[in-house]
């Protein structure tokens, strides 16, 4: 009988954990993609490619990709979708070119979050070009 609940309690514990990963980008500069940490800085008019790189995703499925900056509230400025699969853990994207703020990129699978990361533009003076 005890058996029982450790299994059942495993399982539980398992499902809670969720799709963690780690979010990398590159820019133009860059030929490998460089862990991105939450909250980093990007300065205005550079653009840069990332992936969030998960052993956990299990089958077939659908990821929602959110691009939202923050106004009052965030707002979603851009929406895609991506399917993965255990072959293909990799979800990427790209982030053009966005005015001086705060965003983050959100995935999401069925309305239930994977993960997300805030990043912030800054605006760039004259004389650093």
């Amino acid at each position: 009988m005890s058996n029982r609940w450790v299994i059942l309690f495993l399982l539980i514990f398992v499902s809670c954990l969720g799709m963690k990963g780690t979010f990398a980008y590159r820019t133009y500069q860059h030929e490998t993609y460089v862990k991105m940490s939450d909250g980093m800085e990007i300065p205005e008019g550079e653009t840069f490619d990332w992936v969030y790189r998960t052993d956990s995703f299990w089958g077939d499925g659908t990821v929602g990709i959110v691009l939202q900056e923050k106004q009052i509230v965030w707002v979603d400025i851009a929406i895609n979708r991506q399917k993965v699969d255990k072959l293909t853990p990799h979800v990427y994207g790209s982030v053009g070119l966005l005015t001086p703020g705060e965003y983050k990129i959100v995935l999401v699978d069925k309305k239930k979050l994977i993960d997300e990361i805030s990043f912030t533009v800054y605006p760039v003076s004259p004389d650093e070009y």
